[in-house]
């Protein structure tokens, strides 16, 4: 009668476990979306039904006013903060070797000079990012390539150095990038 119990038991546990995994993938699938559009066919209103795509629809100009927030944010310096921000950047909008790119092309140079100069950077763009190549499946390459002219001044006690600077940004959407945007840098040119 033991043995009864035990081996029920453990039929039991192994079917709940399976009921959990049956509900766990099903309730974090992605819900089917479909969007209903009235169409005309030969003089009759009929209801077409069309899927959606399920992920954000990311367009050129998602992607242009997302650059213009990030570019300001992660170029711009103090004293104080250059450490910690590069590493808040580094870790939520770039790729890790674009990552490394960018603190060794960057955040490196800048360091030095800030402290030495107990100066701080502000970056910003007189233009709008230009959006050199889109992705394309033809061409099997599914990232962005966009140049954006930048504007730089270090800003010490007594003076203001004003700079220009262009960048090249490969930009890769992404459904699952670290940052609410869906965009991630994946190589960086300055």
């Amino acid at each position: 009668m033991k043995h009864y119990f035990t081996a029920a038991s453990l039929v039991f546990i192994l079917l709940s476990w399976v009921a959990v995994i049956a509900m766990n993938s099903f309730i974090t699938q992605e819900p089917e979306r479909i969007a209903v559009m009235k169409v005309k066919d030969n003089d009759q209103d009929k209801l077409k039904r069309v899927p959606v795509r399920s992920t954000a629809s990311l367009t050129d100009q998602k992607l242009i006013n997302w650059l213009e927030k990030t570019i300001p944010t992660c170029f711009s310096f103090t004293v104080v903060n250059i450490t910690s921000k590069s590493e808040y950047c580094s870790s939520n909008y770039f790729q890790t070797s674009a990552a490394r790119a960018y603190r060794n092309n960057y955040v490196n140079e800048l360091e030095p000079l800030l402290t030495s100069k107990g100066a701080n950077i502000y970056v910003g763009l007189p233009y709008s990012p230009i959006i050199m190549s889109s992705p394309s499946r033809e061409e099997k390459r599914f990232y962005y390539v966009v140049y954006a002219q930048t504007i730089s001044s270090l800003v010490e006690r007594k003076t203001t150095s004003p700079s220009s600077r262009g960048i090249t940004l490969w930009i890769a959407p992404q459904k699952h990038a670290k940052n609410p945007n869906q965009f991630t840098i994946i190589g960086i040119r300055m």
